[in-house]
């Protein structure tokens, strides 16, 4: 039940001409509150934010307008 929930949300948002990330990302989040799992959002926002704040991929963006300029 719970992978058919998960997976006919994906389709239908692909179907609807969302872009596959954002559709990952709302199924998988209407997956968890659906299922009672909120305990998991924080997280979530924990691990992108921390991704992100790496000097490593934070200097490409400035490299490659380095290199336009």
């Amino acid at each position: 039940m719970l992978i058919g929930l998960l997976f006919g949300s994906l389709f239908f948002l692909l179907f609807l001409g969302i872009p596959i990330g954002t559709s990952l990302g709302i199924s998988a989040a209407l997956t968890m509150y659906l299922t009672g799992n909120l305990q998991y959002l924080n997280s979530v926002v924990t691990r992108l934010f921390t991704m992100v704040d790496n000097f490593v991929l934070m200097a490409v963006p400035f490299f490659i307008r380095a290199g336009n300029i």
